[in-house]
């Protein structure tokens, strides 16, 4: 497998350090927060808050960089100027921001996903109300706007999955009641989407998220992100809780495991390159991140002395939502 310094790209990987092992007792501490690269994972540079906790990262549809969401510990932070600076855009009891969401159809809505429910911005940012009251559970860790309907959002709770079916005013519970990790939406089938579960695997929808199908095999299981390849609708890859690297290759019907090399088995975040054949980006929770440029089975640590023994939430790469 080619060094990660031989391949050519000019998109943007952006990942969340929540935090990591290495701690002084005395001095500074390792930087956490977000990061970014914009060459494959050569090199890469520090944006936002040196201590600030980071749990996800999310640019506007088509965007360059210039704005940047984070879903904090702190709340939600921007930047609208590539990172010069820096502000949280969100008030006082907004906290441990788990996911932001971003509207391809309406680009002034704006969605974070808390432990205390779900706020939203219609302004871009610039104020924030709170939803989905009728939440029976308020913990929120994923949500997502349908890309062909701005007034379909949906929301993965400690509860299961919610629907909102006219921009985030009201809230309907679905078909889904496992505690869901992440969901996410087939960029080139957007009537599918993929929901990963704390104790449950993976299940996937293929009517817009109205009924659910669980993966066979994955019962139990624990599985923190799944994504969909952004070339091939039919392939998807998905880690979680001593899983390893998962892999689908009929939209999400039948997994199996595909890494032969990879150092640990805890995957907390998976990026697709939309430009690199095979080029994948892997969080874990304990080692950093890695580097697949075989579509996910061998692995290789990127800047260890800058990730090494990191808690990685999120990767994330731009333009997709």
């Amino acid at each position: 497998m080619p060094a990660a310094g031989q391949i050519t790209t000019s998109e943007t990987f952006y990942v969340s350090m929540l935090g990591t092992r290495k701690h002084r007792l005395s001095g500074v501490n390792p930087t956490v927060g977000l990061f970014y690269t914009r060459d494959g994972g050569s090199t890469w540079q520090h944006t936002g808050w040196e201590q600030g906790k980071a749990f996800a990262a999310v640019t506007p549809h088509g965007g360059r960089g210039d704005t940047i969401f984070i879903a904090a510990g702190n709340g939600v932070m921007i930047t609208k100027d590539g990172g010069a600076e820096w502000r949280i855009a969100t008030g006082w009891e907004v906290t441990e921001v788990q996911d932001v969401a971003l509207s391809k159809g309406r680009a002034s809505d704006v969605f974070a996903a808390t432990p205390y429910g779900i706020y939203r911005s219609t302004d871009f940012g610039e104020s924030w109300e709170h939803v989905a009251d009728s939440l029976e559970q308020p913990f929120v860790a994923s949500i997502r706007v349908d890309s062909t309907d701005p007034d379909r959002v949906l929301a993965g709770t400690e509860g299961g999955l919610y629907l909102s079916e006219d921009g985030g005013d009201t809230w309907q519970a679905g078909e889904l009641r496992h505690p869901v990790r992440s969901i996410r939406q087939s960029p080139l089938e957007p009537r599918v989407w993929a929901a990963s579960l704390q104790d449950h695997g993976v299940a996937i929808s293929y009517d817009r998220g109205q009924t659910w199908a669980a993966a066979p095999g994955l019962e139990g299981r624990t599985v923190y992100e799944v994504e969909f390849h952004p070339i091939d609708p039919q392939r998807l890859l998905a880690g979680g809780w001593k899983t390893g690297i998962l892999e689908s290759r009929d939209e999400g019907r039948h997994w199996r495991r595909i890494d032969v090399d990879l150092p640990g088995e805890d995957v907390h975040g998976i990026a697709f390159s939309r430009t690199i054949d095979g080029l994948v980006m892997a969080g874990t929770m304990s080692d950093g991140v890695l580097i697949s440029l075989d579509g996910g089975i061998h692995w290789m640590p990127a800047a260890p002395d800058t990730f090494g023994q990191g808690q990685i939430w999120d990767v994330y790469v731009e333009g997709e939502q």
